[in-house]
């Protein structure tokens, strides 16, 4: 064919309550030259019968079907395994629990076919929760004043302004600085593996415009992880910063660079786990994470009262009587303007 071929990467786990919507949003693509690669990654339950049957629809539709079951390694470990069979000019990945609008890959072809200088082009997308997964209850766009910035990696390293889902890369620059097809195989985190490098070293462009359902379920890793307790989201934060450094490692940056871009990184997480401290009461994380902040040289005047408002009781009771009123008076004296 003369359209050129987009593969999207797929891994599976035990999804037989969705995967039919996802495949469904496929075969209702407006572009007729993908190549779809689903990763069974050691699903349990009626996944594979759901999938296979699909192989004929999805033909008529313009899409051949590469299936590949594996033992679970999870999200990092399948979407590698997605990587070493990509054929397309263009790539993507889709967790199976999302889908896409019809125009999704016919949009993002032509935006590269318009757009040569770009490398990464993204899009908006729609928020919502089961079961009302047609009712928006936002886009992933809100509040993000950086969605049209071309050099986007700082963005992607610390989440500021930035939202992962929504993706597709030109193959060829992809192979240019990760040539072996080559992630960290963690079981999560892929994003920040096939992002950041692209993010670095190549332009990304935007499409105004929601082409994406991300779908929030009450078992997802994302609702699970919300809901964990201080020494599981610690546990989480660490496998971050675990993820980030070996993907800046395998980067082709200097050394210096990605000492700093790492640093960032830690200094962000201790500030979210020294919250977490404060929250849960707990001294000793207080006093590890703020340690790694004055490490880092990175420690303000904001941390040290966190710190200390978690390890004194003293500080709590002074921030209750003195720093909460005149707070609120401040609120009241704006509001009055």
């Amino acid at each position: 064919m003369d359209k050129p071929l987009v593969s999207i990467i797929t891994p599976c786990y035990n999804s037989e309550k969705w995967v039919a919507r996802y495949l469904d949003s496929l075969t209702n693509q407006t572009y007729g030259n993908i190549e779809l690669i689903i990763v069974n990654d050691g699903s349990t339950d009626r996944t594979e019968e759901i999938i296979l049957p699909y192989e004929s629809c999805l033909k008529e539709a313009g899409i051949r079907l590469v299936y590949i079951y594996q033992e679970n390694k999870g999200l990092g470990g399948a979407i590698q395994t997605g990587l070493k069979m990509v054929a397309g000019e263009y790539f993507c990945w889709c967790d199976s629990d999302n889908f896409y609008t019809n125009d999704y890959v016919a949009a993002k072809v032509e935006f590269f076919l318009n757009n040569p200088q770009y490398s990464i082009v993204r899009c908006d997308g729609y928020i919502v929760y089961e079961p009302d997964i047609y009712k928006p209850a936002g886009l992933m766009s809100e509040g993000n004043k950086d969605k049209y910035n071309p050099k986007l990696f700082l963005n992607a390293l610390e989440i500021k302004d930035f939202h992962f889902g929504c993706a597709m890369l030109k193959t060829a620059d992809f192979d240019k600085i990760n040539p072996e097809r080559k992630i960290y195989p963690s079981r999560e985190g892929q994003n920040w593996q096939l992002m950041l490098p692209m993010t670095y070293h190549f332009k990304s462009g935007y499409i105004d415009r929601p082409m994406f359902y991300f779908v929030y379920r009450s078992d997802s890793i994302s609702h699970v992880a919300s809901m964990r307790g201080i020494a599981d989201t610690v546990k989480q934060h660490e496998e971050y910063i675990l993820i980030i450094k070996n993907t800046l490692e395998s980067m082709n940056m200097e050394p210096v660079c990605r000492d700093k871009y790492l640093r960032l990184v830690e200094n962000r997480y201790a500030r979210s786990n020294m919250s977490l401290a404060f929250l849960y009461k707990d001294k000793a994380l207080s006093k590890e994470q703020y340690l790694i902040l004055k490490k880092n040289r990175n420690a303000n005047f904001k941390d040290r009262i966190q710190h200390y408002r978690t390890i004194s009781g003293f500080f709590n009771a002074l921030t209750s009587v003195y720093i909460f009123p005149l707070n609120m008076l401040r609120k009241l004296k704006r509001n009055t303007k």
